[in-house]
């Protein structure tokens, strides 16, 4: 089930608590989901391209990356919109259309982290902002 908490412009919050609905969150691939029509960007980060890779090993790292996001949106996730930065503006949304979020989960062990921080400290992503990532070396 999905919960809308105090949507307010940019700062809406979106709550899911694993029940007996669906995971309404499609993963695109690691930093991009859906839910419904919508499409989100994670704001902190730079996945590997999934739809045009340019080597395998982008390729096999794009599927791992939307694998493990998939893995931790399972459970409790939460959504906060926050502005995107293109360039040196904030925007409500980047160059592609895509809403910026925090996407925050919620993990056994450590509680809730940002879903971004994980994927670059398992290697699947690197931070937004730092120039294009080389995935092919």
């Amino acid at each position: 089930m999905i919960r809308s908490l105090g949507i307010a412009g940019l700062m809406g919050l979106a709550v899911y608590v694993a029940g007996d609905n669906m995971n309404p969150l499609f993963i695109v691939d690691g930093d991009t989901v859906r839910v419904e029509t919508t499409r989100y960007r994670l704001y902190n980060i730079d996945a590997p391209e999934l739809t045009r890779p340019r080597c395998l090993r982008e390729e096999t790292l794009a599927v791992m990356a939307k694998q493990r996001l998939y893995e931790l949106t399972r459970n409790e996730f939460q959504l906060q919109h926050v502005p995107c930065w293109h360039k040196t503006e904030r925007n409500p949304r980047d160059n592609f259309g895509r809403t910026c979020i925090e996407l925050q989960v919620k993990t056994p062990a450590e509680g809730w982290q940002d879903a971004g921080e994980i994927l670059i400290s398992e290697g699947l992503a690197v931070r937004f902002g730092r120039g294009k990532p080389e995935w092919c070396k």
